[in-house]
């Protein structure tokens, strides 16, 4: 028998927040979650995993709406690989183009750093 989690687990496996683990089931991130005889939600290992991988979707920037979207073609009876692949490539596109900037601004303020810990004659060429 699989391991069961209580959405309190889950929480605290995940860091996300009891709140944001319910909009995840409402907005369909996450298959309906399994209730025991209480109603109380019992969160499986698959079900940890997706959450999992949602989580690494989010940390990417990929808005929800997305995310719908790749896992809605990620549940079709008819696995559709160039879509998937499609939505995947733009956003590593997107997320490449924002590392590289984000490289810019921080040889730019390492540059900043090290002018400013040369001695203050030197400090009249800063910027």
């Amino acid at each position: 028998m699989s391991k069961e989690f209580t959405i309190q687990q889950v929480a605290k496996k995940t860091s996300l927040s009891v709140h944001a683990l319910r909009y995840y089931e409402k907005m369909g991130l996450i298959h309906p979650i399994k209730r025991d005889t209480n109603g109380h939600r019992r969160y499986s290992e698959t079900d940890l995993e997706w959450i999992q991988c949602i989580q690494n979707l989010r940390t990417s920037q990929i808005p929800i709406s997305d995310i719908q979207k790749f896992i809605k073609l990620n549940r079709q009876d008819h696995f559709n690989y160039k879509e998937i692949l499609k939505l995947i490539e733009r956003h590593e596109k997107r997320l490449l183009n924002q590392i590289r900037d984000l490289q810019e601004a921080l040889f730019f303020l390492r540059n900043q750093v090290d002018s400013y810990n040369k001695p203050k004659d030197d400090q009249s060429e800063n910027i």
